[in-house]
């Protein structure tokens, strides 16, 4: 059985910039983007799209981020996929979502772009050495 892999990303952010910037980070690693704002249909666009992972804002108004990631884990095909959430916002006092919300990774600037590249693959990679190690694979 072959290792599970991250062909394509679906990106939620509020902000036109920031979801542009991942976008273009993530393609620019190779990856298959589906960009969203959340007061778009996420559900909908995770369910024509299927995509392997969700890189999502931590910090979406009114508790959205909250709402689309528990909303997408009622439904069986996205009960298990990595989602790593990104924020500009987090500091020492800022609540990590990670344990809350069943998040692969927080980064707090994830598309610095020394690191970007390398941090992307990390979060994949590790993602999909859990993955094997809980299947056997």
């Amino acid at each position: 059985m072959s290792q599970p892999t991250i062909q394509r990303v679906l990106v939620v952010y509020d902000d036109a910039e920031s979801r542009a910037s991942a976008a273009e980070a993530l393609a620019g690693v190779g990856l298959d983007v589906i960009a969203c704002h959340p007061s778009d249909d996420v559900l909908a666009a995770a369910e024509q799209h299927a995509p392997d992972a969700i890189l999502i804002d931590v910090l979406l108004p009114d508790q959205g981020t909250q709402r689309v990631v528990s909303a997408l884990r009622t439904l069986a095909r996205f009960a298990a996929i990595p989602i790593v959430y990104d924020t500009a916002s987090l500091t020492p006092h800022t609540p990590a979502p990670r344990e809350a919300l069943a998040a692969l990774a927080v980064f707090p600037d994830l598309f610095d772009p020394v690191t970007r590249s390398t941090t992307t693959a990390y979060v994949w990679q590790r993602w999909a050495g859990e993955r094997a190690a809980a299947t056997g694979a």
